[in-house]
């Protein structure tokens, strides 16, 4: 996963449609059509006064893959007018996607991951468009794009050196310190160490060193009520260090204090020059969904690349049909079949032991179902038949699944479940698979 940050007053300004900055005026209007950064908020304020001004980021993507993910994550904050939008825009004009911020006057958190339809070029972005007129700050924003396209990347290379960076989450959890490998793909190692001065700090080296360092780094608490600071230091192309200051004392803490909070959440962004990145083909050897249709009990399931498709009314309920998603092709017994788990095409999955943490998310969702109360439609099976892991439409949008351990040895297929809901109706209800096993998405 490749994850760009805006933190910086020269960070928005670089992809600001608006390029006029002005002081900000958090109690009152900026000028029109014009820019201004928050020092306080760590905010970047557009306010767009005219219908023919975009008050917008526009972050080019290139060209992408089909089956490519964009992750966009932003803080907004609404004063006036037309309230920000996350979009992701073909290059050549017309968008795939909108999603619109709701509250006004105080900070919301959207988040949105789009499936790239077509290989094309794409971009994102943040903001009002034309003809819309509004005010808004806009910070911590982060673009993550992950391909289907194997990419290595690192110290060892040639040609020109590209802007780059690693980035961790961390969270203090049954009295260690654990990465959250669901935030980002890059590896790490960790370990803590004495502090020059006094208290302790966590060494954090890269699994792939930067070719170059460009020193800058940064560390912030995302739990509520934290009673301590990040500082980071000592960064080199190998890692960087990250110190705790308590709030309270002034004093760096040492790692037992550290570890006496739980359920402090950290993140850690470090920043370098890598050479330009490589890519390969998808790997066929790789965990994908078959392809192609298939009907059971009055539902068609239709399978193109990730996205799943349904339609149909349920007609019965005989022999608790499951339809299996991640097979060599596309098949339906009772939940499950000992069958289904030789089909993996990974077998480094279908042998995870229990207790390895696994996710399931239903994405850009279309179309409508007859659902009335939560239902599982797709879950994961582990060895034992335990549908461990559900997704539901309930009754239509995004779902993003939490992590879960597997109950039992061997996850066994993903697959669409039907339950006691004779009757229920598929009206072209539609939607991207995302998996993940043990922090690593698998499709």
């Amino acid at each position: 996963m490749e994850t760009m940050r805006l933190m910086t007053q020269s960070d928005f300004l670089e992809y600001s449609r608006i390029k006029s900055i002005v002081t900000d005026n958090p109690t009152g209007t900026i000028a029109a059509d014009s820019v201004a950064y928050n020092s306080s908020l760590l905010a970047f304020r557009i306010n767009d006064a005219s219908a023919t001004t975009k008050g917008s980021l526009l972050i080019p993507l290139g060209q992408m893959y089909a089956g490519d993910t964009v992750t966009i994550e932003a803080g907004i904050m609404n004063i006036s007018g037309v309230k920000a939008k996350l979009t992701i825009d073909y290059a050549s004009g017309g968008d795939i996607g909108v999603v619109q911020s709701q509250k006004q006057g105080e900070f919301e958190v959207l988040r949105q991951t789009w499936t790239m339809p077509t290989t094309a070029s794409y971009q994102a972005e943040i903001g009002v468009y034309t003809p819309d007129i509004g005010d808004f700050y806009v910070r911590q924003l982060s673009v993550s794009v992950e391909s289907v396209r194997t990419k290595s990347f690192g110290s060892g290379g040639s040609g020109n050196l590209i802007r780059s960076a690693r980035a961790y989450r961390f969270v203090v959890s049954d009295g260690a310190v654990k990465r959250d490998k669901a935030y980002s793909n890059n590896s790490c190692t960790f370990a803590w160490g004495a502090k020059a001065g006094g208290g302790d700090e966590l060494l954090i080296t890269h699994g792939v060193p930067f070719a170059k360092l460009r020193g800058v780094s940064l560390g912030s608490p995302t739990s509520a009520n934290v009673t301590c600071e990040c500082r980071t230091g000592g960064e080199s192309p190998e890692g960087v260090k990250v110190a705790f200051l308590n709030k309270s004392t002034g004093n760096y803490m040492a790692s037992a204090e550290v570890l006496a909070l739980p359920g402090l959440e950290f993140n850690v962004f470090h920043s370098g020059l890598d050479y330009p990145y490589t890519y390969e083909e998808p790997d066929e050897s790789g965990v994908r969904l078959a392809q192609g249709s298939i009907t059971a009990n009055g539902v068609t399931v239709t399978v193109s690349g990730t996205r799943v498709t349904l339609n149909g009314t349920l007609s019965s309920l005989s022999g608790y049909p499951i339809i299996n998603l991640s097979g060599e092709t596309l098949e339906t017994g009772p939940a499950p079949q000992a069958s289904f788990k030789a089909n993996w095409k990974a077998q480094r999955i279908a042998t995870v032991p229990a207790g390895t943490m696994h996710s399931l998310s239903m994405l850009n969702v279309t179309g409508s179902c007859t659902l009335a109360s939560d239902w599982g439609l797709l879950r994961i099976y582990d060895g034992a038949g335990a549908h461990n892991n559900q997704a539901s439409a309930y009754p239509n949008g995004n779902l993003i699944g939490n992590s879960v351990p597997l109950q039992n040895a061997n996850a066994c297929c993903i697959a669409i479940g039907y339950v006691s809901v004779v009757g229920v109706t598929f009206n072209n209800l539609s939607f991207d698979v995302a998996a993940y096993i043990d922090g690593e998405r698998i499709i």
